[in-house]
């Protein structure tokens, strides 16, 4: 019998809902819908209060870097802090965290989501609230990217060697 394997994800609270003070209720809604929508308990087992330095951002959204709107996501992302935490659970419990997070974008995200309910435009430019991990492989790297080492060793132990693997 194989034992169940937890996943780990990476939610970011973003500036924009940073800012308006309500990190606390999205967590809330997020940490409430995952159970009881999903049947998935989460634990937040690490998190970070910080401000992405352009490095960090070129890595995070790697994929991005050479649009037009990348300069506009550096603005938007380092205008001030963003809280970041790290929630393990069992297996489905990263697709179960996009799914209450919602579609990138807020006016097609339903009303019961987190970007649904806190995201916003303003003309093209998309405040959308939150970041989850896309995967276990993107969740790794994007820990990796945010969180010092020290404190993944410290937090949560079985977690060092599969994101910082060179020691």
């Amino acid at each position: 019998m194989t034992a169940v394997q937890q996943e780990f994800s990476l939610v970011l609270f973003k500036p924009d809902i940073v800012k308006r003070g309500l990190v606390a209720p999205a967590m809330a809604q997020l940490e409430f819908s995952v159970l009881n929508q999903k049947q998935i308990e989460i634990r937040q087992r690490a998190s970070l209060v910080f401000q992405f330095t352009q490095q960090q951002l070129e890595r995070h959204y790697s994929h991005l870097v050479t649009r037009d709107f990348f300069s506009q996501i550096v603005a938007d992302m380092t205008r001030t802090e963003v809280m970041a935490m790290i929630y393990g659970g069992k297996p489905g419990m990263i697709q179960a965290i996009r799914d209450v997070a919602g579609p990138t974008d807020p006016d097609k995200a339903p009303d019961y989501t987190i970007r649904g309910k806190y995201g916003f435009k303003q003309g093209t430019r998309i405040f959308n609230a939150i970041h989850s991990s896309e995967d276990q492989g993107f969740a790794d790297a994007e820990i990796a990217n945010i969180f010092p080492r020290e404190q993944i060793a410290r937090l949560i132990p079985e977690l060092v060697d599969r994101v910082y693997p060179q020691g």
